[in-house]
């Protein structure tokens, strides 16, 4: 029974191959010629042999079936470089698109590397973590999605070079906001007392209290946040920052600016 459908399918498919073949105009004017090409060479082979309308009957029809054939032929390859140089570009455009996103990732990522530690609180902590690094791990979604489908003119195993890099970036973003989740309700607590404390302070100071010391500010909010290890590591550019983001982040641009440079015909 699966046989007797797969070869319907296939009949069925290869009638359909020929009916898009047979609708292109360029098929049907180069069919058309050679019916009258071939049409008038059968007129001048049942003529006299040395008659003025043998001759111009042969020689129009063989020029037309030659022109038809040749023409038709250069039209053809014409054609095709125009559709694989419109591959290629398309190509190259998608290629590009994926590097801008990385860049981008890159970017909001390091924001949150920078903001974090000189702010030093725990309402920056969470803004950052809620825009900057949960925009990466969505652009980074995003890049991988792109990645698995098929794209015409990208070498597929540039897909799969470039795919388990971002997915290691993705992966080690994750674990940031995993941490961020567990921890950032206590944080937000130790934050409202800090900002009463310091009310307070700043209060007793107006009023006159100028013989308060600096460290009885409050900094035990700042204090909790850099301890958390995987925000720590994170900040201060650690191992696994740079081989785990950095890194993969490198080898897939690096991948993917070949790929670029050679789709668009020059090296970067």
């Amino acid at each position: 029974m699966s046989n007797s459908n797969d070869s319907r399918s296939g009949r069925t498919g290869r009638r359909s191959t020929v009916a898009r073949w047979a609708n292109l105009p360029l098929v049907k004017a180069i069919a058309i010629a050679l019916g009258v090409s071939l049409f008038g060479l059968l007129i001048a082979f049942h003529s006299d042999a040395k008659s003025e309308l043998h001759k111009q009957l042969m020689t129009a029809s063989l020029a037309l079936l030659f022109g038809a054939c040749f023409g038709g032929i250069v039209k053809m390859l014409l054609d095709e470089a125009v559709a694989e140089k419109r591959r290629r570009d398309d190509a190259a455009a998608f290629v590009a698109n994926v590097l801008a996103d990385l860049k981008k990732v890159y970017d909001h990522v390091e924001r949150a590397r920078l903001l974090i530690p000189a702010h030093q609180s725990a309402k920056t902590y969470g803004d950052e973590m809620r825009e900057d690094v949960t925009s990466g791990v969505v652009q980074l979604r995003n890049v991988i999605r792109a990645l698995q489908g098929r794209v015409a003119g990208v070498p597929v195993g540039l897909q799969q070079l470039v795919r388990p890099e971002v997915a290691e970036m993705k992966r080690y973003l994750l674990e940031l906001m995993e941490e961020f989740c567990g921890e950032y309700k206590h944080l937000a607590d130790l934050q409202r007392f800090h900002e009463s404390r310091a009310e307070k302070l700043a209060k007793a100071f107006a009023e006159g209290s100028a013989d308060i010391p600096q460290e009885q500010m409050p900094t035990f909010v700042w204090s909790a946040v850099k301890q958390l290890p995987r925000l720590s590591e994170f900040m201060q550019g650690g191992r696994e920052y740079q081989t785990r983001f950095i890194g993969p982040l490198d080898a897939a641009s690096a991948e993917l600016r070949n790929a670029h440079a050679t789709l668009i015909g020059h090296r970067w």
